[in-house]
């Protein structure tokens, strides 16, 4: 069953999948129920889209659960862990270009055949294997990339008593992942996982779920990996260990009755005072809260300190808005969301911007200026970019979509990074 669903991502084209496309016989040599499907008739190409379409059928499935929705056969299905495991493994292999260049080579004869029954079809007079030879190898080359992430995790430093290190580690991927242990620079081996840890498959508009892991290690955090493997495959892939503590996220709205927030609860509207205003301490604006601002507005960030936002975001004004760090600290803008974000007349002077899993950020009319090297860095996101001005700025993109119309890069010797 595995193996018939890895199969079916390859074509990409699910409908095979439905409960009434499928037979299942008890198969008495191998004491096996097996799947016999029918009517799969297309090969598509898989898509990657931000509006949560996943283009892979075992992605943000839970596994190893308590409790399962019984009339969902998949769910209950991908719940055992060990079927999870097969599934993956499955899919590695089925998308590898090794199986896929011998299967075509050891079956030739008998796709010229096939090929030329179909053309004698009603509509199929034009088919060409090779087309569909060519769908295919798109589709396995997009599941090894899937497979193979440069990065899956954050790991956050949560404290550290003598030989004893705390680390909060949260996955991003659509597929569970496997904790290994700590490593050295060197990718050496310090402590592995007292016991197993497996951090659940990432699902799309959900906040990242974080496990608490403890390791004996002597090395000072700086100087430590964290080691992890998608679920079912041997690849171990490395991860710097975040020093900075992570933000909590909750959805608690208390603050001092001085500070520069303006609260509407009863709309869930959050929104500044004009003015001049230092933050010193990170603040986190909560997902059922929309965050509007459109007065003149400079606001100063302090101290390594935060902004982050997890609800809908508009700065837009016809005046100014200035969001700026004055002293040697990294600050940091983080957009944390599944809603919209746009900006408008924003100036960002000297602060850090980052991004993971938001669905759309535009930006218009803003200027972004500073010391900071990387200024935007963003994963698994989408960032559009209108009549913005860029003054020694450089732009890190990983898994994102990147949208630019009439923007200017002044002095930046490397303004854009792309990469998978």
């Amino acid at each position: 069953m595995a193996t018939f669903i890895s199969i079916v991502d390859v074509f990409g084209d699910p409908h095979v999948l439905g409960l009434w496309n499928i037979r299942f016989y008890y198969n008495p040599v191998t004491k096996l129920i097996e799947p016999i499907p029918y009517d799969q008739s297309n090969i598509k190409p898989k898509r990657c889209s931000f509006k949560n379409e996943h283009p892979i059928f075992g992605e943000s499935l839970k596994t190893n659960q308590e409790t399962v929705q019984k009339c969902d056969f998949y769910s209950m299905l991908f719940n055992d862990v060990v079927f999870y495991t097969e599934y993956i493994k499955a899919l590695n292999f089925i998308s590898s270009n090794d199986f896929i260049t011998n299967f075509i080579h050891t079956h030739h004869n008998q796709i010229i055949l096939k090929s030329n029954l179909l053309k004698r079809e009603g509509g199929y007079s034009k088919y060409s294997f090779n087309k569909d030879l060519g769908i295919l190898k798109n589709n396995a080359d997009y599941i090894q990339q899937y497979l193979k992430p440069i990065q899956g995790v954050h790991t956050y430093l949560h404290n550290k008593k003598g030989d004893q290190i705390r680390l909060e580690i949260g996955n991003y991927h659509h597929f569970p992942i496997e904790l290994v242990g700590v490593f050295n620079i060197e990718k050496e081996l310090i402590d592995s996982c007292h016991e197993p840890i497996l951090l659940q498959a990432h699902i799309d508009k959900e906040q990242i779920n974080y496990e608490l892991a403890a390791f004996h290690c002597e090395l000072d955090p700086s100087d430590l990996l964290i080691g992890y493997r998608i679920l079912g495959l041997e690849k171990i892939i490395y991860s710097k260990v975040i020093l900075n503590p992570r933000i909590g996220y909750n959805s608690n709205l208390v603050y001092d009755a001085n500070q520069p927030l303006i609260i509407d609860t009863l709309n869930k509207i959050l929104s500044v005072k004009k003015g001049i205003w230092n933050v010193n301490k990170s603040v986190v604006l909560p997902k059922n809260y929309k965050f509007i601002c459109d007065s003149n507005l400079r606001i100063n960030l302090r101290n390594g300190s935060r902004i982050v936002f997890q609800g809908k975001v508009k700065l837009s004004t016809s005046g100014s808005i200035q969001i700026e760090s004055t002293d040697s600290s990294k600050c940091e803008i983080v957009i944390n969301n599944t809603a919209r974000t746009f900006f408008k007349n924003v100036l960002f002077n000297n602060v850090f911007i980052s991004s993971t899993n938001s669905f759309e950020n535009t930006f218009k009319d803003c200027l972004f200026m500073g010391s900071n090297t990387h200024y935007i860095e963003s994963e698994m996101s989408k960032f559009t970019f209108v009549n913005c001005t860029f003054f020694k700025k450089e732009l890190k993109f990983k898994n994102s979509i990147l949208l630019l119309k009439s923007c200017v890069f002044k002095k930046c010797d490397y303004p854009i990074t792309v990469f998978k």
